[in-house]
């Protein structure tokens, strides 16, 4: 087998021990790899266990017989913790991948006919090199693109070079990006800007980045990706608001704020209308106006998230923030109850959190711009 063999034990859990030995005592190798490996360097517990192995589909079935196992098509948490019908030996043998449910731990078994065939099947299961790790208790720990060094720079670097790219997993990058752990590497930055346009998303995937501690960041340093995904955002890049174009200040007042979804998908779109409603500054007025844009950029919203395939109840709630936000901008303990006869209490702590976000984001981080913040912080309390 080629690789670069590492010298490095992992402590398994007993479960998976005896899963790899139940193979080893059959004449077959067998190896955990991705994220499982990742998670156990790195000191965290895996739920979920990818295993790759020579042993035929067939042969899996007969030695995992005993066992609670599932095609990978029928592997939902429920189906395994539930007694629902067992599929048929035919359904086992033809699947491409078994689920095996052992003590609350959930192991994927793989079958690759050769050993010699490890690298390149993990090439295709695993998009990152800091996934693509490989570990036997007898053989140790193989690492065929340098995925120990991207953990230990905690930087994140695609497996596949520009001729066998997979747009798709730009956004995966980007989603593990978004939540702090790791940053992109240099060339995966390169090939993220030479292939996003032909980039494939589910609504998922958006969130997952939105939802990240550090989505601001993400947005911002690849927003040509994101107004691929989301064309409407484009128009934002023409006007301006303090000295920023409204799609960074869009980002900045996202990542201000708390990581609630609809939250941030309402503060994602809350300028979308101010480009239709703009008028230029007159003698009277030294400003530009957007009268109108907040039922413009409702308007917006609705149209995008139900292209996304959103929940109508998502839908509802991001565009009732879009449109009642404003309302709390003048909140004062005093007519608080009030605002509370009019609308709920879930619905005014996510108004409140709102112009807190956009607070924060305008902030220039004077003891007035605190005040602020503060008091909405107090009103949240007080709803």
């Amino acid at each position: 087998m080629t690789g670069n063999l590492v010298g490095f034990e992992l402590l398994l859990p007993k479960q998976i021990s005896k899963i790899l030995e139940k193979l080893a005592q059959h004449g077959y190798s067998a190896y955990i790899y991705g994220e499982c490996v990742r998670h156990l360097i790195t000191g965290q517990t895996p739920f979920e266990y990818s295993v790759l192995t020579d042993a035929e589909m067939p042969r899996l079935c007969a030695i995992f017989e005993d066992y609670n196992i599932r095609p990978s098509t029928h592997a939902t948490p429920d189906v395994l913790e539930n007694a629902e019908p067992l599929p048929s030996s035919n359904e086992l043998q033809n699947s491409k991948e078994l689920i095996v449910a052992v003590l609350g731990v959930s192991v994927s078994l793989c079958s690759c006919s050769r050993d010699s065939e490890l690298q390149s099947e993990i090439q295709l299961r695993q998009a990152f090199t800091l996934n693509s790790l490989a570990y036997s208790a007898k053989d140790g720990l193989f690492d065929f693109w340098s995925g120990f060094d991207s953990l230990k720079k905690k930087e994140i670097a695609f497996i596949a070079n520009d001729e066998n790219f997979n747009p798709h997993d730009i956004v995966h990058a980007l989603i593990l990006a978004a939540d702090g752990e790791f940053t992109i590497s240099e060339s995966a930055k390169n090939q993220i800007i030479s292939h996003y346009s032909g980039t494939v998303v589910v609504r998922e995937e958006i969130e997952a980045v939105l939802l990240g501690k550090n989505a601001k960041n993400i947005f911002s340093e690849y927003r040509e990706v994101f107004v691929s995904l989301i064309p409407e955002l484009k128009m934002l890049e023409s006007s301006h608001i303090f000295d920023l174009d409204l799609l960074s200040h869009t980002f900045k007042c996202v990542g201000a704020s708390s990581p609630i979804l609809n939250l941030r998908y309402a503060l994602l779109f809350r300028h979308l209308g101010k480009p239709d409603c703009y008028a230029p500054p007159t003698k009277t007025n030294g400003e530009p106006t957007f009268y109108g844009h907040i039922e413009r950029s409702r308007i917006y919203a609705m149209r995008v998230m139900e292209r996304l395939g959103c929940h109508p109840s998502d839908i509802d709630e991001t565009c009732d923030i879009i449109e009642n936000a404003h309302h709390a901008i003048e909140a004062e303990p005093g007519n608080l109850l009030d605002l509370k006869d009019e609308f709920s209490t879930g619905s005014l702590k996510l108004y409140l959190r709102f112009n807190i976000a956009v607070f924060r984001a305008n902030s220039d981080g004077s003891i007035e711009s605190e005040k602020k913040i503060t008091k909405y912080k107090k009103l949240i309390s007080l709803v």
